[in-house]
């Protein structure tokens, strides 16, 4: 059975302390995302400058995490390839 991007992906997380470590600021700024959001009374122009820096920070640290696992999946591929 051939081993998906996203079992590898998953494998990655529990392993790869580089990609927990993105994994984990992504989630932060995911929750304080939610916390402005959620805010009864806000700063309209604060607010929506924090709102759209942590929304550019989520999508560069999700494609940090994503080039990463096609690194490492990249170089299981190479690995397995010479083994054979």
């Amino acid at each position: 059975m051939a081993i998906t991007s996203n079992d590898i992906r998953k494998m990655l997380m529990n392993s790869d302390p580089e990609i927990q470590h993105l994994a984990q600021e992504h989630s932060r700024c995911e929750k304080q995302l939610a916390e402005i959001l959620q805010e009864q009374y806000r700063n309209l122009d604060d607010d929506l400058t924090r709102e759209i820096n942590l929304k550019k920070t989520k999508l560069l640290l999700k494609d940090q995490i994503e080039e990463l696992v096609n690194r490492r999946q990249q170089e299981r591929s190479q690995h397995e390839a010479q083994v054979r």
